[in-house]
C-alpha cells in the first residue's frame, strides 16, 4: 500500500471506482423499480412453465387481486374463456423471437377485457423469463366498433346516395325524353298522316278495280271496251306505285324514329359498358331531336374517322341530348330567326375521341362558369329546366367515365361545350 509523507495510507483508486458503480446500479434499480411500479401497462414477468414471478401495481388494479396472490398464479389463469388453447404456442414463440397478440383476460370478479400482449424472452438469473407488458385495449375496441358501425352507417348512406343518383339520372332522362314526346309524336305523326291517306287512296283504287274486274268477267267485247274506258284506271295504274313508295318510306321514318328513339331512352345498367360508336349515337340522338332542333336551328355535322370506344351508349347519348337542347334552348332565346347554328365536330388523337358542340346563341356569362355544373344551377325560369342536365352530364363524362368535360362561350356570341372520352373506356365501377 502507498503512504503519503506522514505515512497515511493512500485511498485505493478501485475501492472509489467499485463505490460509484454500486452507486450507479443503485440508482439504476431505482428508475427500474419506479418504472415499473408506476407504468400504467401491467407488467408481469412469467417463468418458462407459465408461474408468474413478478407482477407490477397496474397488474394489482387490472385484475383485482394482491401481488401476493398473483405470485401464485400461471399466466393461464388470467386467461378468458376459450383462449387457452395458444397459450403454449405463444409463449414458445415469445421466447425465440417475441410476440405482439390481442386476447381477452378475466379479473377476479370473472370479467373479462381485451388485451394488447407484447411478450418478448429474456435470459434472468441463467434461465429464459417472460417479460409481458399487457395493455388493456377496452377503449380502443369500444372506438374500433364505434367505428365500424359509422361505417356501417356511411356505407347505408352512400348506398342510398348512389340510389338517390341513379333515380335523378332517370328522372332527367324522363324530363328529357318528356320534352321530347310531343316532337317525335309530331314527327310520327307526319309519315302515319300521308300512309292513312294513301291508304284511303288505295281502297278507292281497289274499289274501282274490283268494279273493273268484274266488268272483264262479263267476258264480252262490249264489256271489255267499257271496262277499259272507265275513267281513272290510266291515272289508277300511274299512281299506284307513287303510293306504295310513299307508304315504305313513310313506314322507314317511322321505323327509324322509334329505333331512335328506342336506343336513346333504353335504361341501361349503372356500370354496363360495351363498344359505342360515338358517330353513331350522335345521329340516333339528332334523329330523336330532330323536332325540338328543326325550328331553332340548322345542324352541322362535321364526324370524323373516329374508333368506338368503350362507354356507357345510353349515358353518353344522354349527354349529347342535354348538350343539344341547351343549345336550342340558348338560340330560341337569342332569337336568331333562320340564322340559329348548332355545329357538331367529332375527332380523335388515338387515346381520346373529342366530341364539340358549338351554337350561336346566348352564351354564359364569365360569373357563372364556376356554377353550371353544379346540381340544380339554372338561369332559366321556372318551369324551363330542373338545372340537373348539365351536373348530371359532368358526373357521366368525369365521374362514370374518367373523361373531360370543358365549356368555352362568349356572351352574345355562343358557346361551345368541348367532350373528350378515354378510347380504352374506364368506367367506374363503385
Amino acid at each position: 500500500m502507498q503512504t503519503s509523507a506522514g505515512n497515511k495510507p493512500l485511498q485505493v483508486i478501485s475501492t472509489t471506482t467499485a463505490s460509484k458503480n454500486s452507486l450507479q446500479i443503485s440508482e439504476f434499480s431505482k428508475k427500474y423499480e419506479f418504472l415499473f411500479e408506476y407504468a400504467r401497462d401491467i407488467i408481469l414477468f412469467v417463468e418458462s412453465n407459465g408461474q408468474i414471478s413478478e407482477a407490477n401495481r397496474s397488474a394489482e388494479q387490472a385484475y383485482g387481486y394482491t401481488r401476493n396472490e398473483l405470485l401464485t398464479m400461471s399466466i393461464s389463469d388470467l386467461r378468458g374463456p376459450n383462449t387457452l388453447e395458444d397459450v403454449t404456442a405463444q409463449m414458445n414463440t415469445a421466447g425465440l423471437q417475441g410476440i405482439v397478440f390481442e386476447t381477452w383476460h378475466s379479473r377476479k370478479d370473472g370479467s373479462v377485457f381485451p388485451v394488447e400482449v407484447s411478450s418478448r424472452g429474456e435470459m434472468l438469473g441463467g434461465k429464459i423469463v417472460l417479460l409481458s407488458i399487457i395493455r388493456d385495449i377496452t377503449e380502443r375496441k369500444h372506438i374500433e366498433h364505434d367505428l365500424t358501425r359509422r361505417n356501417t352507417e356511411l356505407s347505408l348512406a352512400l348506398d342510398k346516395l348512389k340510389l338517390a343518383q341513379v333515380q335523378l339520372l332517370q328522372q332527367d332522362k324522363l324530363a328529357a325524353i318528356g320534352q321530347l314526346a310531343a316532337g317525335v309524336a309530331h314527327e310520327i305523326n307526319n309519315p302515319l298522316a300521308y300512309i292513312d291517306s294513301n291508304m284511303r287512296s288505295l281502297e278507292r283504287y281497289m274499289t274501282t278495280m274490283q268494279q273493273v274486274l268484274c266488268e272483264y268477267r262479263k267476258i264480252s267485247e262490249f264489256g271489255i271496251e267499257q271496262a277499259e274506258s272507265h275513267p281513272g284506271i290510266d291515272y289508277i295504274l300511274e299512281d299506284m306505285p307513287k303510293i306504295f313508295a310513299e307508304c315504305h318510306e313513310g313506314i322507314e321514318r317511322v321505323n327509324q324514329i322509334v329505333k331512335g328513339l328506342k336506343l336513346f331512352s333504353r335504361i341501361d345498367s349503372l356500370h354496363e359498358i360495351d363498344d359505342y360508336d360515338l358517330n353513331l349515337g350522335i345521329k340516333t340522338t339528332l334523329l330523336v331531336a330532330r323536332n325540338e332542333l328543326k325550328y331553332a336551328a340548322s345542324v352541322i355535322e362535321r364526324l370524323g374517322n373516329i374508333p368506338t370506344i368503350r362507354a356507357n351508349g345510353g349515358q353518353i347519348n344522354q349527354v349529347i341530348l342535354n348538350m343539344l337542347l341547351n343549345s336550342a334552348q340558348a338560340i330560341t332565346e337569342a332569337d336568331r330567326g333562320d340564322g340559329g347554328i348548332i355545329e357538331i365536330a367529332t375527332a380523335s388523337d388515338g387515346a381520346f375521341v373529342s366530341l364539340d358542340i358549338s351554337d350561336n346563341g346566348t352564351g354564359i356569362p364569365p360569373e357563372h362558369y364556376s356554377k353550371i355544373f353544379d346540381p340544380f344551377f339554372t338561369t332559366k325560369p321556372p318551369g324551363k329546366g330542373t338545372g340537373l342536365g348539365l351536373s348530371i352530364s359532368y358526373d357521366i363524362i368525369v365521374n362514370k367515365h374518367k373523361g373531360q368535360i370543358s365549356v368555352v362561350s362568349s356572351p352574345g356570341i355562343g358557346t361551345t361545350f368541348k367532350i373528350k372520352l378515354p378510347v380504352g373506356g374506364r368506367l367506374q365501377a363503385h
